[in-house]
């Protein structure tokens, strides 16, 4: 998100999933901190499989797994059924990354896991020192670098970061923006990286802007949305291209990016839906205005426009029928979950027992199937049974879109 100025954000759920409004919902604390330590800082929500047992976030491996204290945090992988964690920035050998990295995505069965890193010990001959993309095989227990350029060779004169991945695991975005540039422009260049064919496509500029925002495949990696900003004023052009080709697959146009608004675009997994919001944030949330428009990629049937105090990113479950976003209401930060028929809204953000919490931030995941949603929170003690947090520690949380569904398997 550029220009976000305010963390008032919530998230709201609309589908054809049947939600219950009684009983109880399956939560899990998926940053879940080993006996004795806690959570701190902001952590953000970086991936969640299709089946919402596998959830992707980034921290200090320490709080969670007996390892040295290091001062860099890294990506790591928690087993909502298992109720274990383990950490996916790792070389092929399993020596940790030794600088900061961040997870990118996972793929839908959980076995891939794409994270960032500027650690010199994950790929032999890497020694730019630029930040490079990988892809972790947790059933081969491999570490790929796949940051590359056309030709194979690796990208050595930017920082390449992985932003996307399909959910099937073979194709990744990469992010490219020299060392050191400042944030707006958020990267320079989208290149998309198809392992399949071994090959590295850099995605023409929408409307000929020069800095490219933001990306989100479709899961066979054959389509991706993505946008471009011109600077002064800040303006992001959104659209969906083919990865193979490049070619545009439909324009979706503009939207203001003035400091704290925010937009963003997003494909469900068939590539046949697409989800774009737009957020006008004026600094008093009752003059704040925002658009969640829901469409068809082909164009075949209008889309859908849906109304809010604020807007910020989307989620689409495979077909597209469900979607999460963060929107802002005058309730406050809240997880809900509405029917699209009569049901009343499920509230997300809440313990099990359904009582109410209130702060929802970072970046929200829907998996594949609709059925699960992994948010931030620091409401920490609260949605434990506990007293009151202080606010200051964050976590990763899993829940069920859904009343009275079993943990995902």
């Amino acid at each position: 998100m550029v220009g976000a100025v305010s963390r008032s954000r919530f998230v709201i759920v609309l589908g054809a999933v049947v939600f219950a409004t009684s009983g109880c919902a399956w939560l899990a604390r998926s940053s879940e901190p080993r006996a004795g330590l806690q959570t701190s800082g902001l952590l953000s929500s970086e991936g969640i499989s299709a089946s919402g047992r596998y959830a992707l976030f980034s921290g200090d491996p320490y709080t969670y797994l007996t390892v040295p204290l290091s001062t860099n945090g890294q990506a790591l992988l928690r087993d909502n059924t298992t109720k274990t964690t383990e950490i996916v920035s790792v070389a092929t050998d399993g020596t940790v990354a030794n600088a900061p990295s961040g997870g990118s995505g996972i793929s839908d069965d959980g076995r891939y896991v794409a994270f960032s890193s500027a650690a010199s010990n994950l790929a032999a001959g890497d020694t730019d020192g630029n930040t490079d993309a990988f892809i972790r095989d947790r059933t081969n227990h491999t570490t790929t670098l796949v940051s590359l350029n056309n030709d194979g060779s690796q990208i050595t004169d930017l920082n390449a970061n992985a932003c996307a991945m399909s959910g099937d695991g073979n194709v990744v975005v990469l992010c490219l923006r020299s060392p050191g540039v400042a944030v707006p422009p958020a990267v320079s260049e989208l290149a998309v990286r198809n392992l399949r064919t071994g090959t590295t496509l850099v995605l023409p500029h929408l409307h000929d802007a020069p800095n490219s925002y933001s990306a989100h495949l479709s899961g066979d990696g054959s389509l991706v949305a993505y946008g471009d900003i011109t600077v002064n004023p800040n303006t992001i052009w959104l659209g969906i291209a083919r990865t193979d080709t490049g070619a545009l697959v439909r324009d979706l146009g503009s939207a203001s990016l003035a400091i704290g608004n925010s937009s963003d675009v997003h494909l469900s997994a068939d590539g046949t839906t697409y989800a774009l919001t737009e957020g006008q944030n004026e600094y008093n949330s009752l003059l704040s205005t925002g658009t969640v428009t829901v469409g068809r990629v082909d164009g075949s049937t209008p889309p859908v426009v849906h109304h809010y105090r604020w807007a910020a990113q989307a989620r689409l479950s495979r077909d597209g029928s469900v979607l999460a976003v963060e929107i802002l209401l005058a309730s406050g930060l809240q997880v809900l979950a509405i029917d699209r028929g009569a049901d009343p809204p499920l509230v997300v953000s809440a313990d099990t027992t359904g009582t109410k919490i209130v702060a929802a931030d970072g970046d929200i995941q829907l998996s594949a199937d609709g059925k699960w949603v992994a948010f931030v929170s620091n409401q920490t003690q609260t949605l434990l049974g506990g007293a009151a947090p202080d606010g200051s520690s964050y976590d990763v949380y899993t829940r069920s879109v859904a009343q009275k569904l079993d943990p995902p398997s």
